[in-house]
C-alpha cells in the first residue's frame, strides 16, 4: 500500500513538472501579449507621429489651396489611413491577405466621401448627383475633350490620400523602410507647392 501511494504520488509530481502538465499560456495572457505587441512597435509611436506630422503637412497644403469648389475634408480621412495602414500591417497575417482589407476599407471612406461632396438636398440625390457627373467625366475623357467638373479632380485627390497615407504606414512598420513611409508624402507636398509659389514656406520648412 505504501509502495502504490508512492508511486502515485511521484506519478503526479512528474505530471505536473512536465511539459505536458504546464501547458500553453491561458487564452488571457496570449491576449494581453497580442495587444501589447500590437500597441508597441519596434519603432516607437515617435515615427508615427513625425510620419504623420508629414503625411498631414501635405494634406493641409492641399486643402488650402482650394483646388476645388467640390474639395472635401481630408485630414480625418489622413489619419484613418494611417492608423488602418498601422494596425493592418502589425498583424501577423499574409500581407495579400491584409490588402484587400485595407482596400475596401479605404473604397467605403472614399464613397462616404464622395456622397458627401455632391450636390443634393437628400443622400439619394446627391449619390444620383455624383454617379452621373462620374459617367459624364469619363465619357468626356474616352473623347477627348476636357472636363471644367470639379468632382473627378476631388475623387483623385481622396484616392491618393487614402493610399499614400495607408502605405506610409505599411512601409514603416510592416517592411520597416522609413524612405518609402516619407517619400510619397514628400514629393506631394512638392508637387503641390510647385504649382503654388510663394506660397507655404513654413509647410516646406516641416
Amino acid at each position: 500500500s505504501a509502495t502504490w501511494n508512492e508511486a502515485n504520488a511521484m506519478t503526479g509530481i512528474a505530471a505536473v513538472h512536465s511539459p505536458a502538465g504546464m501547458g500553453a499560456a491561458p487564452p488571457q495572457r496570449s491576449l494581453t501579449r497580442g495587444l501589447w505587441a500590437l500597441l508597441n512597435p519596434e519603432e516607437t509611436w515617435l515615427a508615427f507621429a513625425l510620419m504623420a506630422v508629414l503625411f498631414l503637412t501635405t494634406v493641409k497644403v492641399v486643402e488650402d489651396a482650394r483646388w476645388g469648389r467640390e474639395m472635401p475634408g481630408l485630414t480625418g480621412m489622413a489619419l484613418g489611413a494611417l492608423l488602418t495602414g498601422y494596425l493592418l500591417a502589425r498583424l501577423r497575417v499574409p500581407a495579400i491577405l491584409l490588402h484587400p482589407v485595407g482596400v475596401v476599407i479605404g473604397a467605403l471612406v472614399i464613397l462616404w466621401q464622395i456622397v458627401n461632396a455632391a450636390s443634393g438636398a437628400e443622400v439619394g440625390d446627391k449619390i444620383v448627383d455624383a454617379a452621373v457627373r462620374l459617367y459624364s467625366f469619363v465619357q468626356v475623357a474616352r473623347s477627348g475633350e476636357i472636363s471644367t467638373d470639379g468632382l473627378p479632380f476631388a475623387v483623385q485627390v481622396l484616392v491618393l490620400t487614402w493610399f499614400v497615407g495607408y502605405l506610409s504606414s505599411w512601409f514603416l512598420y510592416r517592411s520597416h523602410n522609413a524612405w518609402l513611409a516619407t517619400v510619397p508624402s514628400g514629393v506631394a507636398l512638392m508637387v503641390n507647392l510647385s504649382y503654388l509659389p510663394g506660397r507655404f514656406v513654413f509647410s516646406f520648412v516641416i
